[in-house]
């Protein structure tokens, strides 16, 4: 994305989200079952969810306070198609 971010906290939050579905796949009984281990790992799930919208948002903001796009990356382009509804 090019903007600044803290990678040890989304690294936890990646590390939370792949151990979410982990428990998914291995054990569906337990994690349905069981209501709190479903509000962990769904509260897990949240948070990089939430995470990556922050990230966007903080991408789309760098890009409506430039003045002319220079350098264009995948994200750019996405976030630049999506305002100008193309991509939906």
């Amino acid at each position: 994305l090019r903007i600044p971010l803290n990678e040890k906290d989304l690294l936890i939050k990646i590390h939370r989200y792949f151990s979410t579905w982990q428990t998914v796949l291995i054990q569906p009984d337990v994690f349905f079952r069981l209501n709190f281990v479903y509000k962990k790992y769904h509260l897990a799930a949240k948070e990089l969810q939430d995470e990556m919208g922050k990230l966007v948002e903080q991408k789309r903001q760098a890009i409506n306070n430039m003045e002319k796009l220079e350098e264009t990356d995948f994200a750019t382009e996405l976030i630049f198609a999506q305002n100008h509804d193309e991509l939906s």
